[in-house]
């Protein structure tokens, strides 16, 4: 899990990614197309379980705001 943490977080449009148990919290810019991030992530040799898109919870807005303003992430 952390080697496909590593990857995605080094992709490009790739804004934050954070473990969630045994899966992974990616945020990525709104111009991404999902099929072709997934086929980007395919292409590194990563298994994609499944994607779907969320909404933002209060702590993305949190931790975006945060490092927006510069202070560290916790």
């Amino acid at each position: 899990l952390v080697g496909s943490f590593n990857a995605i977080k080094a992709m490009p449009r790739v804004q934050d990614v954070t473990i969630f148990g045994q899966a992974l919290h990616v945020i990525v810019d709104d111009a991404v197309d999902p099929e072709a991030f997934v086929a980007a992530l395919r292409a590194q040799g990563l298994t994609v379980g499944g994607v779907r898109s969320i909404e933002p919870s209060l702590e993305d807005v949190f931790v975006a705001l945060t490092r927006a303003h510069g202070a560290p992430p916790e």
